[in-house]
């Protein structure tokens, strides 16, 4: 797996050391800011740490391999400072860091997102176009769309695509003859190519249960998107867990 390394300018003072977010290690000069437990786990693929040097420059060690550096601009020559650091796209498993520093080197274990979120769900409503004022078609959304209704939590798959969206939407036609009907909907983002269809093995959310085969699939920059023509039951209020299978 590619590795990459982030320089920060945070400072904690000239002569800061790391007194914080290191309950489960022992290293005075560096310590996990996103872990929990003793010894520390992160969850996701995401790690977050503060690192102490003496400035300009304060390495540290990743796996045993030299990974990055956090620069200070302020202090004077060989005065010690922290900066925070994130290291992205850490595979699950044990890990190791230490500042280049010292010997110390705090152990930790990262563990992908579980693939159970909590759905909190949301709705909304609203009226479309007619040229006939009695026959006016309306929409009715309910459960999760990022940044517009509900929320997941977490926020991606344990593979760490994100949640876009996991909705019913009722459209009715308000026309003599034609009645309403609902259609389920998922859609995760974060792909660097067409993962397929099949990537989504099944879905259960409300006591419903949905497979990817079963679906109509459609995959545009990145955001793949799966389609039933039954709905999943929601009512726009309340949590509900959700069970997710995938590759």
């Amino acid at each position: 797996m590619k590795k990459y390394w982030f320089i920060a300018f945070a400072l904690l003072g000239a002569n800061a050391v790391v007194t914080s977010a290191r309950a489960a290690d022992a290293c005075p000069f560096l310590g996990l800011t996103n872990a929990s437990g003793s010894p520390p786990v992160v969850t996701g693929s995401t790690v977050n740490f503060l690192v102490s040097g003496l400035s300009p420059v304060a390495d540290y060690y990743y796996d045993g391999t030299n990974h990055g550096f956090v620069v200070d601009i302020v202090s004077p020559p060989n005065t010690l400072f922290t900066g925070g650091a994130t290291i992205t796209g850490v595979p699950s498993g044990a890990h190791t860091l230490r500042a280049g520093v010292e010997t110390c080197t705090v152990n930790f274990t990262v563990v992908p997102f579980p693939s159970t979120p909590t759905m909190t769900q949301g709705s909304l409503f609203w009226e479309g176009d007619s040229p006939d004022p009695w026959s006016i078609p309306t929409y009715w959304m309910t459960g999760f769309q990022r940044n517009t209704l509900g929320a997941m939590n977490p926020t991606v798959t344990s593979n760490n695509k994100t949640y876009e969206f996991l909705t019913d939407l009722q459209y009715c036609a308000n026309l003599p003859g034609h009645g309403c009907y609902t259609t389920g909907s998922f859609s995760v983002s974060g792909s660097t190519s067409d993962p397929g269809k099949g990537w989504l093995k099944s879905i259960s959310a409300n006591g419903r249960t949905k497979t990817g085969a079963s679906a109509s699939y459609y995959y545009s920059n990145g955001q793949s998107t799966w389609l039933w023509t039954d709905s999943f039951g929601f009512t726009g209020s309340g949590t509900t867990p959700v069970q997710i299978s995938h590759n």
